[in-house]
């Protein structure tokens, strides 16, 4: 799964690959799997800023993306200049929005769409469902695991993409079903909680 990631050449959905693998390092349970990804991830690194057949692959063609790196623009694959072109119509209907547009970054073209009273509707959903996968559903097992790891990647996604965490396709549906499965088990155990 990791060499699809890197063969797909997608640097958001990378991202939210190093946030699993931070998760693992930092937040994980059993000691021995953090130190072991944390010693292989130093190791990688390493092996990659060493050898400059590896750098040009990994960071050259993949991290940026064959991009010049001292144009942020063309870093971002023209976001930036997609950035400016949507702001104006922000500006002129910061309420209601200006319907129908496209931009790689889901937060900024919620805004540009349906204004701060439609995007607010959505950002308040991904803010209850947010606290649910980080706050209730514990422990951080199984389902609940992945439903965590699945969301906050997707929300990292989000902001170079412009439809995660809703979209599209099987990618995004994966996420609300784990969460589904999650929210039942928790619903059920709180029933128990509850009636004991």
């Amino acid at each position: 799964m990791v060499i699809v990631i890197f063969m797909l050449k997608s640097r958001a959905t990378l991202c939210g690959f190093f946030f699993v693998v931070l998760f693992y390092i930092i937040k994980y349970n059993n000691f021995r799997i953090r130190a072991t990804i944390g010693c292989l991830t130093i190791l990688i690194v390493t092996y990659i800023l060493c050898d400059s057949a590896a750098y040009e692959v990994v960071v050259e063609q993949i991290i940026f993306g064959n991009r010049d790196a001292s144009d942020v623009n063309d870093l971002s694959s023209g976001r930036v200049y997609l950035m400016k072109q949507l702001l104006p119509g922000i500006y002129e209907s910061p309420w209601f929005g200006s319907g129908n547009k496209y931009m790689d970054c889901f937060p900024i073209i919620m805004i540009a769409q349906y204004g701060i009273i439609g995007a607010s509707i959505v950002f308040i959903f991904l803010l209850y469902v947010a606290s649910l996968i980080s706050i209730k559903f514990k422990p951080r097992l199984n389902y609940n695991l992945a439903t965590y790891l699945l969301f906050w990647a997707a929300m990292i996604n989000s902001l170079f993409e412009a439809n995660p965490p809703f979209g599209p396709g099987i990618k995004c549906f994966i996420i609300w079903m784990l969460f589904g499965i999650s929210l039942s088990k928790f619903s059920s155990y709180t029933s128990y909680i509850t009636r004991t």
